[in-house]
């Protein structure tokens, strides 16, 4: 809204409404029984004899109460002491139809900026602080603190948005609830129990759909927070602050406005406090018992610890430090002030509460956690019904694939099942941009996804030159290596003297691979400043000849024998005018390329709007974008590529994320969507045992895959499965693809005569018979010594086998901590190195050579295997080998404890692969069933 049309804009009268008597009795009626509710919930706050055990429910949070409950008297009250009060409504007002109307004509307010910055104000008018009766704190406060009617008018035009949704009900959560949370199992009440429900495979309507989903968030959240600060706590990550000014937003939020300093050190090392850092607050409030005056017991307070989240940073110039230290001196006692440092402004977010605040000195704040991945996920889910997709998601029709049931032939390249892929991708991408489509892509271990993918983005080139794709996947390393191979794709085709694509990989540089670093955004601005740089070089000699061009064209013009009046003199001029004209045009275009050029000739030199042109017109021009799934919800991105229009977004590895993570990329408006996955591989990791239990882990590419299936026989399926791996002897993958993936999934026939380094048996299962789990009773993870010694004897074996100067890539899956550790040790001990020891998760996407899983679980008192229960865990366990893949454990509890692995043995013994291990000799002889006879 302009200056302009808000100056012309003339303010209607209001008319005041007269209340009823009956009106009045009831609204003082209310407002009594509020103000002795409010009183009992802010006395009963500040008990501290309060613990978190409830002795007649046994177990009960003690801060039951949300904190927003907790308020003060009457403000009539309060104002009668003499003290001043932070202004705010007691309930929430409807939004206007013209929120501007009322108004007054001379205020003029921003809704994304506060409307009163007084420190700013007084540093440039080089003012002092406002001289009070009061200690300096409630001094300050009343100097920056918005006057009644400017609160209302903040309050007017401030309208929900999807975020702040989320925020109204997540600030109000109690800090004790985290410290409670280490000596109680159960959760606080953050959602209502009845909100709880489990995951649809398709839902009736948008609302069903974001219903379900927000309460299952809000336990994820919490179980994230909770455990962030458990671990943030043992390292401490604090601040201390300078309080400014609170503005007042609506009826549900209020902003903190803070000043701290950082040395140069902590800030280049980013142990500052980010935007949205969520924090626990502590500050001093008034305690309302005291019988004060206005000027005693005026610094009697109480803690009063809240939440809030970091809305915005900024840091200062250090010329701008004296004044700022002039204005607020406690932050002069602090240590990172004796040496270099840089101060800040931070705007903290909090649920609105009608306090009297009581700061005499600085402010702690204390790290919690990052609800930046949270707030993405929420803003996607609010966001969903902008993408045509919307429908399609929430009930899935037929999808889109490639003619059902032809079989297009294999090409030098690609196997027939990869060109199924490709074309029902290429097939979608060519409808109209207003046409929603998606395509789902299942690929099992080593079928080439990531290969199939490469060629994807080729088809879909081919299809239009001018196609835009954004390449997305949960983690960097899973989009570092698909940034890898369309590097390696573009070298070849500068080989061959064709188009190269142009990739660019957005997202936080520290979290980049090194191989790919180059083609990240942050690097291709440098290496365009580089060249601006390079330009500023060549224009500059070009400028200067201009210039001495032009003064010698100058000087001829002076010459006196063009002042005659003949043909020839005025036919020179009129010549050496044109050239001189000429040469002014040029000129002037080089200055601008130089004046450019050299604004840019260091990077620190970048204005922002600067570095804005140069990032945009870095991604408008790039053909494939790659980023994680949380990166797309950066809002820099989302604003850099408002305008951009993607013609195909592409998620690998979709089925390792949950669902709200897959709708981030959608909020580009792209509605032809390609999944690719695998859903008998891992899931997405959820935090929260108890959102698992309604599903939360599972993804999109899961459901949608589930939808299909239970119409199986109703419709074409769409799902275009990869059925020819590459990777595994055959003898490993016959379980799998038997088992797990009905034996659809062919090995490739050479598979059989690749040469191995060693002359090793394929398959094996140890059963380790006198093996035995021990506890650990300060951890509660399991090692299982008897299995770790044959493991490592085992590793220390096939090492010796191998008499060529390539080395073995072996790798042992242990489900343990404690049993990871205890090889990695025994390992060290018998000087056996380059062997990795992870969880089956770290080998997810992975391949070595040799795997070796030691299953740890034997002789359990329950029967039960713990971790190895999970199917998707033992099919990725199984599918990391290359050449060999022996499994050690106690078969006997394996075999009793769980199905998938009581089909794995009796599998192993009809193929005669099991080797019984007892001791002694018996280990010697069973490690060397290993070499081929």
């Amino acid at each position: 809204m302009s200056d302009t049309w808000l100056s012309k804009y003339k303010k209607p009268p209001i008319q005041k409404k007269t209340k009823s008597k009956e009106e009045v009795v009831i609204s003082r009626n209310i407002s009594e029984a509020r103000n002795r509710l409010e009183e009992r919930y802010f006395l009963s706050h500040l008990d501290n004899s309060r613990v978190g055990w409830n002795k007649a429910s046994h177990i009960h949070y003690g801060s039951s109460s949300t904190i927003t409950d907790v308020q003060l008297p009457d403000e009539d009250e309060i104002r009668k002491k003499g003290l001043p009060v932070i202004e705010g409504p007691r309930q929430r007002r409807p939004l206007p139809d013209n929120p501007i109307e009322h108004l007054p004509e001379e205020k003029q307010l921003d809704i994304c900026e506060p409307s009163v910055n007084t420190l700013t104000n007084t540093i440039e008018q080089g003012k002092s602080p406002k001289q009070t009766n009061y200690p300096a704190s409630v001094a300050t406060r009343n100097t920056c603190s918005d006057s009644k009617n400017q609160c209302l008018q903040n309050r007017r035009i401030y309208s929900k948005n999807s975020r702040d949704l989320l925020l109204e009900h997540l600030l109000k959560w109690n800090p004790k609830w985290l410290t409670e949370q280490k000596n109680i199992k159960t959760i606080p009440p953050i959602v209502k129990m009845d909100q709880l429900l489990p995951l649809l495979n398709s839902y009736a309507s948008l609302e069903d759909y974001q219903s379900i989903f927000k309460p299952l968030l809000l336990l994820e959240i919490w179980e994230s927070i909770s455990k962030d600060f458990s671990e943030n706590c043992s390292k401490y990550r604090g601040w201390q602050v300078a309080f400014s000014n609170v503005q007042t937003l609506n009826s549900y939020l209020m902003d903190y406005i803070v000043y701290g300093v950082i040395s140069v050190q902590n800030y280049k090392s980013k142990k500052q406090m980010m935007e949205g850092d969520l924090l626990k607050m502590n500050l001093q409030v008034q305690n309302p018992q005291n019988n004060f005056t206005r000027t005693e017991n005026i610094q009697q307070s109480l803690p009063y610890p809240v939440i809030g989240l970091v809305e915005s940073i900024k840091f200062y110039d250090p010329q701008m430090h004296s004044e700022i230290l002039k204005r607020y001196p406690q932050l002069v006692a602090l240590s990172e002030v004796k040496s270099k440092f840089k101060i800040y402004r931070a705007i903290i977010k909090t649920h609105y509460r009608k306090l009297i605040h009581a700061f005499t000195g600085l402010m702690s704040l204390e790290l919690i956690s990052s609800l930046v991945p949270h707030l993405r996920q929420f803003q996607a889910l609010m966001s969903l019904s902008s993408n045509l997709l919307c429908p399609h998601i929430l009930n899935p029709g037929k999808g889109e694939s490639a003619e059902s049931g032809v079989n297009i032939p294999s090409t030098k390249k690609y196997n027939s099942s990869q060109m199924k892929a490709i074309a029902a991708a290429g097939y979608i991408v060519q409808k109209p941009l207003n046409q929603p489509s998606y395509c789902l892509i299942q690929g099992p271990p080593g079928t080439g996804k990531s290969h199939t993918i490469i060629g994807i983005i080729h088809k879909i080139k081919q299809i239009n030159k001018g196609c835009k794709v954004l390449l997305c996947a949960p983690s960097n390393g899973a989009i570092d290596e698909l940034t890898r191979r369309l590097i390696k794709e573009r070298h070849i085709a500068q080989a061959e003297s064709r188009e190269p694509l142009k990739v660019v990989r957005i997202g936080n540089p520290d979290n980049i691979h090194e191989d790919v670093s180059s083609y990240s955004l942050t690097e291709l601005i440098k290496s365009n400043t580089r060249a601006e740089i390079q330009n500023c070089a060549s224009v500059y000699p070009e400028l200067k000849r201009a210039c001495a061009n032009e003064k010698k064209i100058i000087l001829k013009l002076k010459d006196p024998k063009l002042e005659a009046k003949n043909a020839t003199a005025e036919e020179q001029k009129r010549k050496l005018m044109k050239d001189l004209r000429n040469l002014q045009e040029k000129k002037k275009f080089l200055t601008k390329q130089f004046d450019l050029a050299q604004s840019v000739s260091e990077a620190s030199n970048l204005s922002h709007k600067q570095e804005t042109e140069l990032r945009q017109n870095i991604l408008l021009k790039a053909d494939v974008i790659c980023s994680t799934l949380n990166t797309c919800g950066s809002s820099l991105y989302l604003n850099d590529l408002k305008f951009q229009m993607f013609d195909c977004i592409i998620i690998d590895e979709a089925s390792q994320c949950t669902e709200l993570d897959c709708l981030i990329p959608l909020q580009y408006n792209c509605c032809k969507l390609i999944l690719v996955g695998d859903t008998e591989q891992l899931a997405p990791t959820v935090l929260s045992q108890q959102a698992a239990e309604y599903n939360y882990g599972q993804s999109l590419f899961e459901r949608l895959c589930n939808h299909f299936k239970d119409l199986q026989g109703t419709i074409s399926n769409p799902i275009i499965m990869l059925n020819c791996q590459y990777r595994m002897h055959p003898e490993i993958c016959k379980f799998s693809s038997r088992y797990i993936y009905e034996n659809k999934l062919l090995s490739d026939m050479n598979l059989e005569l690749r040469s191995s380094p060693i002359n090793i048996v394929p398959y094996l299962l140890f059963d380790i018979q006198n093996g035995k789990q021990i506890r650990s009773p300060d951890t509660g993870s399991l090692s299982n010594p008897i299995e770790a010694e044959f493991t490592v004897n085992l590793c220390d074996y096939l090492v010796g086998l191998n008499i060529t100067n390539t080395p073995l890539g072996i790798g042992i899956i242990a489900p343990y901590k404690l049993q990871k550790k205890l090889l990695q040790d025994l390992l060290s001990q018998r000087k056996i190195y380059k062997i990795e020891v992870t969880t089956v998760d770290g080998f997810q996407g992975r391949e070595k050579d040799i795997i070796i899983m030691s299953c740890v679980r034997a002789q359990g008192s329950c029967g039960k295997i713990g971790f190895l229960t999970n199917r998707k865990r033992l099919n990725v366990a199984l599918t990391r080998a290359k050449f060999a893949l022996y499994v050690v454990g106690h078969l006997h509890s394996l075999e009793h404890a769980d199905e998938d692995w009581k089909s794995l043995i009796q599998d192993a013994h009809q193929r005669s692969l099991v080797i019984p291990v007892s001791c002694g000799d018996s280990v010697k002889v069973a490690v060397k069933n290993c070499m081929k006879s």
